[in-house]
């Protein structure tokens, strides 16, 4: 039973450690001076980025473009529902996603063509004062047929199964980077963005910065 303990102990500490090796985390440093007149942000579909192993065999350019979008529309969803769940903890409202689609889609905004434009730009078409933008990196070949297959950031798992994911917000004024969230993991894997987005949300809920 004693050597049973210390092994729990010693995981424990090693899954203390691996949170604290793979999380960085940026704040400007007059963030709330220059965020006080802030009132609404616009969450960005998120940017889904492949290694050559996670793609899989026999997949076309198109095919891979299409399943890039979806994702990224995906994590879009996933990471707007979490934040309406603690919205009455924040001093900024986050608007609807579909009226932040639309807008990029009237403009002819495609998701391949979000890095063409500054966060600034898009702002001003998104009329929001921040933008807050996502970036989903994973080395994984999807199983199954998921729309999405990536690292749960829990846990422990397979090391070859990792995934990176950043998470910013942008002054809508001139662009500047106010906040910026990183993560990598090793783990199990998801079925879908929701389970990818949960355990990442109750992370950034304790550090993002727009709290009342």
């Amino acid at each position: 039973m004693k050597l049973r303990s210390y092994l729990i102990l010693i995981i424990a500490f090693i899954t203390t450690i691996n949170a604290q090796i793979f999380k960085e985390i940026y704040e400007h440093p007059d963030f709330d001076s220059l965020t006080k007149e802030h009132k609404r942000v616009a969450i960005l579909p998120f940017t889904v980025t492949l290694t050559d192993k996670a793609v899989p065999e026999g997949m076309t350019e198109e095919d891979l473009l299409f399943q890039k979008e979806n994702e990224g529309y995906s994590f879009q969803s996933s990471v707007f529902s979490r934040f309406l769940k603690k919205s009455k903890k924040y001093r900024i409202s986050f608007q609807d996603i579909d009226k932040t689609n639309l807008l990029l889609k009237k403009n002819e905004i495609t998701h391949d063509k979000l890095d063409d434009y500054s966060k600034d730009e898009l702002a001003k078409i998104l009329g929001v004062d921040a933008v807050i933008s996502g970036q989903i990196q994973r080395d994984k070949p999807m199983k199954g047929g998921a729309a999405v297959a990536l690292a749960v950031f829990t846990g422990f798992g397979a090391a070859t199964n990792k995934a990176k994911m950043y998470l910013t917000i942008h002054n809508g004024g001139d662009g500047e980077l106010l906040w910026k969230y990183n993560h990598r993991s090793a783990g199990g894997l998801g079925s879908d963005a929701e389970s990818i987005v949960v355990p990442l949300m109750k992370q950034v809920a304790r550090k993002f910065p727009y709290k009342k």
